[in-house]
């Protein structure tokens, strides 16, 4: 990643994928590898060329991301696409995870899944993206855990299943396992040569057993549908997060109840699924010991940060998915996500994490306000730069240097390899 942003700090990071169409160069690969859009890929092919590669989609809640080779310059290469099943692993389910040994040779390592069950990751205190919403396969084997990929199959050779490297808090990983089948919505449409159209509710949920939702107000009545037909892990789901400016933002808050969307009870995390294709959702939630009916629309994907502004040695950007998912209040549309060591960002004790909300007096609304209102400081100037955080104002006064930390400003273009360009600085 040549610049940081939205709480990463890696500058690199490598691991395996699965290459799942031949013919558009479609590649499947962690989030831990892949964690902003804002980055320079490539891939290894048979431990012996490089190609660039291009990021198409990043996935806001699956710890997924997919990316694009040309085929053109593998030439006669041959690349055999993995074979992808929509069938689920459920407990109990034999399985073969398919994977490379530290010498690089064909592992298969059969095994049973022993649990699937939700992920259960803590937020960072520097907010950057979290595996949320998500159903994991726990295996039985302890062999897997000496891997940090793998492909989990059927005895058909289809691909069920994924195994990769996940990012915990504060900049930790784990290995998670995945079905495939929950990643189609995404999948699909780019085998097809089509851009994803998913839509999200924008809200993060908890697993919690029956009796807490029982001490909550859960009727008997609704006690029993829910066990009905439930899978072995006996559960209800809560509201944990609400996403800052979203839809669902003033509809659904913390600790409400989720107990049926659109008509169907909500039994498995799985079935938050449909947010993805339906415009607008019917969700009964319990709140206060009372069933209620929730008009929620959904809202687009967010392909996240289209702007990114260096100024003074500090990032600043629009604030991401990440910092709407931790925050109560909005005091600005800017936030300051990275300060570099030794610049005059860092020397005049400016910090990161914080929103900026005035420059030189001008308030500031957005990003574009954000850079009309630096590009208009001078060199060797002092900068009064005004800053809120959990409701704490301060005002840092910042002496420009552009010979040594010139302004510079990055935009999303689709038509780039990286997906970025460079639209300018100011020295």
């Amino acid at each position: 990643m040549p610049v940081t942003t939205e709480g990463n700090y890696d500058s690199e990071w490598s691991s395996y994928g699965v290459v799942v169409d031949t013919d558009r160069g479609l590649v499947i690969v962690s989030r831990r590898t892949v964690q902003v859009s804002l980055c320079e890929l490539s891939l290894m092919v048979a431990d012996s060329v490089f190609i660039p590669a291009k990021l198409l989609f990043l996935h806001p809640t699956h710890n997924i991301a997919i990316i694009q080779y040309d085929p053109k310059h593998l030439g006669t290469t041959e690349i055999y696409a993995a074979p992808l099943s929509e069938k689920p692993l459920k407990q109990g389910d034999e399985t073969r995870m398919v994977t490379q040994s530290r010498f690089g040779g064909p592992v298969c390592i059969k095994t049973v899944v022993s649990g699937v069950a939700p992920v259960a990751i803590r937020e960072s205190a520097e907010p950057r993206w979290r595996c949320i919403n998500t159903e994991v396969i726990h295996l039985e084997s302890q062999s897997v855990k000496s891997h940090g990929f793998g492909l989990l199959s059927d005895e058909n050779g289809s691909v069920q299943g994924l195994y990769m490297s996940c990012m915990k808090e504060e900049n930790k990983d784990m290995k998670i396992a995945i079905n495939i089948c929950d990643i189609m919505p995404a999948v699909a449409p780019l085998q097809k040569g089509l851009n994803p159209t998913l839509r999200c509710l924008n809200i993060e949920v908890e697993a919690r057993p029956f009796i807490i939702a029982r001490v909550a107000g859960l009727s008997d009545k609704r006690l029993q549908e829910l066990q009905q037909g439930m899978s072995s892990t006996a559960l209800v789901f809560r509201v944990k997060k609400v996403e800052n400016l979203s839809t669902a933002y003033n509809v659904l808050k913390e600790l409400d109840y989720i107990i049926s969307i659109n008509g169907k009870l909500m039994r498995e995390l799985s079935d938050l699924n449909i947010q993805y294709t339906e415009q607008s959702l019917e969700i009964v939630v319990l709140r206060d010991k009372q069933e209620l009916t929730m008009h929620v629309d959904t809202m687009d994907y967010d392909r996240g940060v289209n702007k990114i502004v260096l100024w003074s040695g500090a990032t600043f950007q629009a604030p991401h998915k990440a910092v709407l998912q931790q925050t109560r209040t909005v005091p600005s549309g800017v936030y300051c996500t990275n300060v570099a060591n030794g610049s005059p960002a860092s020397q005049y004790s400016l910090e990161a994490c914080n929103w900026i909300t005035h420059v030189n007096g001008e308030k500031i609304s957005d990003i574009d306000s954000f850079e009309r209102a630096v590009r208009a400081c001078a060199d060797g100037t002092y900068v009064r730069i005004k800053t809120d955080v959990f409701e704490i104002r301060k005002v840092y006064s910042v002496k420009t240097c552009y010979h040594y930390w010139p302004t510079q400003t990055l935009v999303r273009d689709d038509s780039e390899l990286s997906g970025w360009r460079h639209a300018g600085t100011k020295a």
